[in-house]
């Protein structure tokens, strides 16, 4: 009866273990009914185990800097010794947000994690938890806490809170990141226009000095030996009787 109502724990509400002090005190239908529902697990917690240690070990990027990312999932890792005689039993997970300012100031519960993995004496075992914030959740400061349910010798009910602290929740990364786009597309843009520039008055520098050499090359040129045959006669007998001739 008492691990039903540890899965009813975990689920929702001791509803089980409700009926099952109900039926000891002789409690009517019409009684339960005006008490209301039970109280949620995470109210009103079992102590641990002394014979049972649970140590967290944080593997998550984002955890490990105490983030958590509205609408991604988180993973938790615990190790669980069982230092006893007697096998215990873990039964899941439950965790909570809560205001950092006040924990009995309620933000959300997370999903809880049923199990049902048995830790021999003398022996560990490694579990983990994964949740995932609201997606819709306002990026803030908030108090997380984390709890793992287990049973030992005789049906009796354990709890062990595996992490509490305070922890940043940041809005969900876009698919498309615009405002990263535009930075891009900012930079290359203005790339684009030194690169046009740098073009523009490189070209204006150097084609007023292409026209001035092409310029001195035509007032330089003179006639070449092969433009005027008779230049090589020049100084020479045949030159003087030439000139006697015109």
């Amino acid at each position: 009866m008492a691990k039903a109502a540890l899965s009813a724990l975990l689920v929702a509400f001791l509803t089980a273990a409700v009926a099952e002090v109900a039926d000891v005190v002789g409690e009517s239908e019409v009684q339960q009914e005006a008490r209301g529902p039970p109280p949620h697990p995470l109210t009103n917690i079992p102590p641990p185990s002394p014979y049972v240690a649970c140590q967290a070990e944080i593997k998550d990027q984002l955890l490990e800097r105490a983030l958590l990312r509205a609408g991604e999932e988180s993973t938790l890792l615990v190790k669980v010794t069982n230092n006893g005689e007697e096998p215990v039993t873990l039964a899941g997970f439950m965790g909570s947000l809560n205001a950092p300012f006040d924990f009995a100031t309620h933000v959300m519960n997370f999903t809880g994690k049923a199990m049902d993995d048995v830790v021999e004496p003398g022996s560990e075992l490694e579990v983990t938890y994964e949740f995932v914030p609201f997606e819709k959740l306002v990026p803030y400061e908030y108090l997380m806490a984390h709890t793992l349910f287990y049973t030992g010798p005789n049906d009796a009910v354990f709890a062990d809170t595996v992490f509490n602290q305070t922890v940043t929740v940041e809005e969900k990364e876009p698919f498309f990141d615009w405002q990263l786009w535009s930075l891009y597309l900012m930079f290359a843009a203005a790339g684009v226009g030194v690169f046009y520039w740098a073009y523009s008055t490189a070209a204006a520098v150097l084609a007023p000095k292409k026209a001035k050499s092409a310029k001195k090359a035509k007032k330089t040129t003179a006639p070449s030996a092969a433009q005027d045959p008779s230049q090589w006669l020049q100084g020479t007998s045949a030159a003087a009787k030439k000139d006697k001739k015109k």
